[in-house]
């Protein structure tokens, strides 16, 4: 995946953009991962987002503070506006000595725009790896926990539709339903 860097400012053309009235035009090429739970190193819960940019413009905010905190800012705004919700800015962390928090999930990155007719490919559909634990082990299952790997699925699970019958498992997205017979 390849993200380009935004436009390189030197530090006194990134305050003088931020004074201008066209800040606002200044666009910070990133991908803004959807909301997930983790562990925090305390074990409490709390909600992460994964934020994807160039690797040179990652270099560049870790030598420079002034840049750090102003693509935070920016990405914070950008998360509130995407998610529709107030971020408190004294309660984000920046992870010191790891990229991720958790497993890396699937980022969608907006490319050029696809031909409006494109030829489809006809092969069987992909049967997804899963597993399926019952609980308590050991005795009769009061309930069963099905972890499915999706990785071709780019989208939140949003407007997603499971059945669960004694025997398999079916999904479906926009009309196109798959299933599983266990």
């Amino acid at each position: 995946m390849h993200i380009p860097p935004p436009p390189d400012l030197s530090r006194q053309e990134l305050e003088c953009l931020i004074e201008s009235d066209s800040a606002s035009s200044f666009r910070i090429p990133m991908s803004l991962g959807e909301p997930h739970a983790e562990l925090d190193n305390s074990g409490n819960g709390c909600t992460t987002y994964d934020v994807v940019i160039n690797s040179g413009f990652f270099a560049k905010l870790e030598a420079d503070p002034f840049f750090k905190e102003f693509f935070i800012t920016v990405a914070l705004e950008g998360l509130a506006d995407k998610y529709n919700m107030d971020i408190n800015h004294p309660e984000w962390r920046m992870l010191k000595n790891r990229k991720f928090m958790g497993s890396v999930s699937e980022q969608t990155i907006r490319t050029k725009s696809s031909p409006v007719i494109q030829e489809m490919d006809v092969s069987s559909p992909v049967v997804p790896k899963f597993t399926i634990l019952a609980e308590p082990a050991g005795r009769p299952p009061e309930f069963l926990l099905a972890e499915i790997h999706l990785p071709r699925v780019v989208s939140s699970a949003e407007g997603s539709s499971w059945q669960l019958q004694p025997g398999s498992v079916a999904a479906g997205r926009c009309g196109r339903p798959w299933g599983r017979s266990l």
